[in-house]
């Protein structure tokens, strides 16, 4: 028997069921599938292994689609400045000390 698709269905239950009773991202629901897939002995197919690859891409190129390039070097300045850095941190070390 082929455990492709109960593989499927049982993640898009869980990821879309936990979307909408939760209110968590579908992704939380994708993830408790595949652990709970695993613990019940299901083991990872060919095919499995290509949607898998599929939704990474997927995933990656949506947040590509959502990423703005000059925010990756609007403030860049923090390592220059350990007031800036002490800010963005509030439990732990300061460990601006550490910054070239």
């Amino acid at each position: 028997m082929d455990q492709f698709p109960i593989m499927i269905t049982v993640a898009f239950v869980l990821g879309f069921g936990v979307r909408f009773v939760v209110g968590l991202p579908p992704l939380v629901g994708f993830l408790l599938a595949g652990f709970g897939l695993n613990l019940a002995g299901y083991v990872s197919t060919p095919d499995l292994e290509d949607a898998a690859e599929l939704g990474v891409t997927i995933l990656l190129f949506s947040i590509g689609l959502k990423l703005r390039v000059g925010t990756l070097s609007s403030d860049c300045s923090f390592s220059r400045s350990p007031s800036k850095l002490s800010g963005h941190s509030t439990s732990g070390p300061r460990l601006w000390w550490r910054l070239p």
